[in-house]
């Protein structure tokens, strides 16, 4: 560098500097920069090398740089290495020098890595700096520039390279003996790299999920947090509860007794702990911990996506928030399915006379009807289930007329307490329905809903559920005359049936019935074949008769199992005609019978001791 000493220095104190670039100019170093990996992670370590050869003349003296920079794009500035006089090989033998570089940071820029090395070159020399480098955000970044110095007591020269590609085969320099030797990079291009965000080793458990729950039920909801990072952390949860249709179900945490203060968020001034959420707290290395929420199922079966996520930092670097996710199913399904028997029964109690009004404490005073409601309940459920109660819930009744729904039995029988999975079981209830008054005729509209109480049977702790199901609504009719048909066995004499007709006249017309039994070969029978009623308004009258079955032997046709039971069906033909309309009336069945295409039929066991079950 003694080639201007010939020349007379300038009185200014400030150094010549002489900017050279390579796309005009040959420079005898070439310098190279080049990542191990095309990717890497925000937080984890990416080893880079710089590599240095000199290119002088033999015989030349040895180049000392005063630094050397690469600049990049993405979320990294420079990285720069100064000159630091170390020990230095006298010949030409290639080093791999490994470096530590400090990162600067600041708020408004970029962060840039800076270290200090020998930057001497010998001719024919190669240094390779090897150093790691730590990237806090996530991105492309790619080498764009570089330049070196050289100060000299009278100039300094800067070499820039901005011709983009200058390094067009990329090689990764590894030892080998006392020299270093280079290998061709298997992944692309070295001078740019993919920073991924930081892998988490955070790990999300759901330890006593089940495959599906049912509607309605409360659902508890154990998250295991396992801390698998290499040191200790700061975490927070965050729990959604999404379905299809954009709606998310609410819950609440689980807070541990043991420890108190786990809702509670960090206090404003606390630097320890910055994350939003359920907070964790802190966990040290391999450490678990299992946090807890608890909802209520919705009432429609559906599906719902369970997203779990956790976010955290690592002690040692608070400025890198790392999250993990952790989406798992939820299938809620009914653990019920109903389907609903209507039938008429005869209401024991007299009819209000029109003629003779009795006074009543009562706001509704018109005719009343009884209905029996069968609400047959099939398990749905995958286990054993108990039931505890079944109620029916009255929402609105319509038609001016007042309605009570009690149940049969006071309460479920042993055997209809437990429910086993696909089991069908029936319960029975009573509707009374009472008009308000005698001159309403409109007919009745009941809403009512099915309330089931019963709670999982595999262990004492479950929780009661009560599941809410909607009943069709309950269309009673009013206002027309009807013939309802009902039967009880003699309780004298086996194998005989008595079976009785009641004709009802909700109306305000007097109305004359002919009523006529047809005869069967199935039954003989005792009672009017021919007769004429006249029904004054708002009144009933009855018509009886004695059946005794035909018996048929074992095997016979006509034999059926109905209940576990053998037996047969009778079918008698009661036509009863309105004279004035010419109208024929269809015959309702009551309890213990059955109504078909071919009419009411009448259950005859098997055992001659009993008839069918009915009214006493």
């Amino acid at each position: 560098m003694n080639c201007l000493e010939q020349f007379p220095q300038a009185a200014s104190t400030d150094n010549t500097i002489v900017s050279l670039d390579t796309e005009n100019y040959i420079t005898c170093l070439s310098t190279t920069f080049i990542f191990e990996k095309h990717e890497g992670n925000v937080g984890e370590p990416l080893t880079a090398q710089i590599a240095i050869t000199s290119f002088a003349r033999r015989g030349s003296a040895p180049i000392t740089l005063s630094n050397v920079a690469f600049q990049f794009k993405g979320c990294l500035s420079e990285i720069h290495l100064s000159h630091a006089a170390g020990d230095s090989v006298s010949n030409n033998a290639s080093q791999l020098i490994d470096c530590q570089l400090e990162e600067q940071t600041s708020s408004t820029e970029k962060p840039r890595w800076s270290g200090k090395t020998d930057l001497m070159f010998h001719v024919g020399q190669t240094k390779v700096f090897n150093f790691p480098i730590t990237f806090r955000d996530s991105g492309e970044v790619e080498v764009i520039s570089s330049k070196f110095d050289i100060e000299t007591e009278r100039f300094d020269l800067v070499v820039s390279t901005n011709e983009l590609p200058f390094n067009h085969a990329p090689k990764w320099w590894i030892p080998s003996g006392t020299t270093v030797k280079p290998r061709k990079l298997q992944t692309g291009s070295g001078s740019a790299v993919k920073v991924l965000p930081k892998p988490p080793k955070m790990e999300i458990r759901l330890p006593d999920v089940r495959d599906h729950y049912y509607t309605d039920e409360p659902v508890t909801l154990a998250m295991e947090i396992f801390n698998k990072e290499d040191e200790d952390t700061e975490a927070m949860l965050e729990v959604r509860l999404l379905g299809r249709s954009k709606d998310s179900l609410g819950y609440s945490w689980i807070r541990d007794a043991a420890s108190p203060m786990k809702e509670a968020p960090p206090p404003v001034d606390n630097d320890d702990m910055d994350l939003p959420g359920h907070v964790v707290g802190r966990l040290a290395k391999g450490e678990k911990t299992i946090e807890k929420i608890r909802f209520t199922a919705p009432s429609d079966p559906a599906d719902y996506a369970l997203e779990v996520r956790v976010l955290y930092h690592l002690l040692s670097d608070r400025d890198i928030p790392i999250s993990k996710i952790m989406i798992a199913d939820l299938v809620f399904t009914s653990p019920f399915e109903t389907s609903y028997e209507l039938t008429p029964r005869v209401h024991p109690d007299p009819w209000p006379s029109y003629f003779s009004l009795t006074p009543s404490s009562g706001d509704a005073f018109g005719i009343a009807q009884k209905w029996h409601l069968t609400a047959k309940i099939a398990s749905y459920a995958t286990e054993t289930l108990e039931l505890k109660d079944v109620a029916v819930e009255t929402h609105t009744v319509h038609g001016g007329a007042t309605s009570t729904i009690t149940r049969e039995f006071d309460t479920i029988g042993q055997e209809d307490s437990v429910m086993e999975p696909q089991a069908l079981h029936s319960h029975s209830f009573n509707i009374d329905v009472r008009k308000t008054n005698l001159e309403e005729r409109r007919p009745t509209a009941i809403d009512t809903s099915l309330n089931v109480l019963w709670r999982r049977k595999e262990s004492e702790d479950m929780q009661t559920v009560t599941t809410t199901i909607p009943i069709p609504r309950i269309q009673i009719p009013g206002g027309e005359p009807r013939v309802l048909a009902s039967v009880r066995s003699s309780p004298s004499t086996p194998g005989i049936i008595h079976l009785k007709y009641t004709l009802e006249n909700p109306t305000m017309h007097f109305l004359t019935f002919e009523v006529a039994m047809e005869a069967s070969e199935e039954f003989g029978f005792s009672g009017p074949k021919l007769k004429t009623l006249q029904i004054l308004p708002m009144s009933r009258q009855e018509v009886g008769y004695v059946l005794v079955p035909v018996v048929k032997g074992e095997g016979a046709e006509g034999w059926e199992t109905e209940g576990g039971k053998r037996g047969w069906w009778i079918t008698p033909c009661l036509r009863v005609t309105d004279r004035y309309f010419n109208k024929t009336l269809k015959v309702l069945a009551t309890d213990g019978m059955r109504s078909d295409k071919k009419g009411v039929g009448i259950w005859v066991p098997g055992d001659a001791g009993k008839g069918p079950e009915g009214e006493e």
